[in-house]
């Protein structure tokens, strides 16, 4: 079923959905609330990154990579940046086989595909976008395509890091990206996590390509993007928020990685809010 809303989540009421991705339709800098679905649920990514949230559990989700999460958990958006790809859901009531193992895990399950098979995973889930249901025979392509897709999901399902979610990971996302509190430095994060800072910068290095300093920076710029949509809140409220008892330093910080000042955004937010009024 083909679907052009492109909004990366949420309660999807039909038994087979499948639809093109672009988390770039959505606020850049905004997380996505969650929602529960009744179906098994998957997203896979061909660019960008994206970071979810499953019951408590934080988990990035990198460019060649599905992530299929079990019916009836909560899922949410933590953070999103050039996020491109396709996300959907299934019914057992809608599948020939129901028996996958990748949709009845008990929690999340990450799966990297092969460069080699990257162009196949686009084609077969870009023809389940693009299919409607006109007929029984219609209906019986879309199943075919979608056992195929679940197959192969199986079938390489316990390749390399497949199946595994790093803790420490998750645990500093969902720190990191946590919006009921303030942003701290990294020693903070290590010894809630109860680990060395250089220990927690080694494992997110090796696990998502960049250190935790790096993962700081951005959940900083991001949260200050949503704060400063806020017109009422004083500026220097957002940089102690994002972890800043200077405003100059964070003002100096904000136009370092936005090429603004964080005055000028809050205007040209507002601009851009009047122009679609």
């Amino acid at each position: 079923m083909h679907s052009e809303s492109g909004r990366p989540h949420g309660h999807l009421q039909k038994p087979f959905v499948v639809r093109r991705l672009s988390t770039d339709k959505y606020a850049g800098f905004m997380q996505i609330p969650a929602s529960v679905s009744d179906g098994h649920c998957f997203l896979f990514l061909t660019s960008g990154e994206v970071i979810a949230d499953m019951d408590g559990e934080s988990l990035l989700i990198s460019p060649n990579t599905i992530l299929f999460i079990p019916a009836g958990k909560s899922f949410s958006i933590k953070y999103h940046s050039g996020g491109i790809g396709y996300m959907g859901t299934f019914a057992d009531s809608f599948l020939k086989d129901s028996r996958y193992s990748v949709i009845h895990a008990n929690s999340p399950v990450l799966i990297d595909v092969p460069d080699a098979d990257v162009v196949f995973m686009e084609m077969l889930l870009g023809k389940l976008a693009d299919m409607q249901f006109t007929d029984d025979s219609s209906k019986n392509v879309c199943q075919a395509i979608t056992d195929a897709f679940l197959a192969y999901s199986d079938s390489i399902g316990h390749i390399g890091r497949n199946w595994r979610i790093n803790k420490i990971c998750s645990r500093f996302f969902e720190s990191l990206f946590n919006r009921e509190r303030k942003i701290f430095h990294m020693s903070y994060y290590a010894d809630e996590i109860g680990i060395s800072p250089n220990h927690l910068n080694r494992v997110l290095k090796a696990s998502t390509g960049r250190t935790a300093g790096s993962w700081i920076d951005i959940s900083r710029v991001t949260y200050s993007k949503t704060l400063l949509r806020q017109i009422g809140l004083p500026i220097i409220d957002v940089a102690e928020r994002v972890g800043f008892d200077d405003q100059s330093y964070f003002s100096r910080f904000f136009k370092k990685h936005c090429g603004m000042t964080p005055s000028r955004f809050r205007n040209s937010c507002a601009v851009k809010s009047k122009m679609h009024e």
